[in-house]
């Protein structure tokens, strides 16, 4: 088995489950002061996340590029490297994930927004666990959690999607 063939299938864009970033400008504090009180409308929601996603590109280009340095067979040293890199993601992609969960969602979509934080949580869990199966060596573990990890991240890029994010979604 190729150890970048399960990392390919979550694409990072799997660690905040599908919720994709693009480039931007604006920076979590500047949403999160604009967050608190009332609920947001939905294009205040999708403008305010939109700008987190943003703010996480670097985070995400920087981690892809390390991915893409490791190598590829499932060696013993290469999958305690990409288990590292895995938990790396995990924490560095994590303040991106709670930003978002933070906001004030707009009343009228509170399920099919809950929905999706609720597949951005388990991403996190997920990619968590899926560095624990590197570093045992576990395939079929690895192939598990990578087909998990891709379902959901397909699921939940098809809401953000759906739903009108315009750069959240789009990994």
């Amino acid at each position: 088995m190729r150890w970048r063939e399960a990392l390919a299938a979550l694409g990072l864009a799997g660690l905040t489950a599908g919720v994709g970033c693009g480039g931007g400008t604006k920076t979590v504090t500047q949403v999160r002061t604009q967050a608190s009180g009332q609920p947001l409308t939905k294009a205040q929601y999708i403008s305010q996340a939109d700008a987190i996603c943003q703010q996480y590109q670097g985070t995400r280009a920087e981690l892809n590029k390390e991915f893409q340095q490791v190598g590829g067979a499932l060696t013993n040293p290469q999958a305690h490297q990409a288990a590292d890199l895995l938990r790396k993601a995990v924490e560095e992609l994590k303040p991106e994930v709670q930003a978002i969960q933070a906001l004030p969602r707009p009343t009228a979509d509170a399920a099919v927004l809950g929905n999706l934080m609720e597949l951005q949580g388990a991403a996190l869990t997920n990619v968590s666990n899926l560095a624990d199966a590197f570093d045992s060596l576990d395939g079929r573990e690895i192939r598990t959690l990578s087909a998990q990890l891709e379902k959901n991240g397909a699921e939940a890029r098809g809401i953000a999607q759906g739903y009108g994010f315009k750069v959240c979604g789009r990994g």
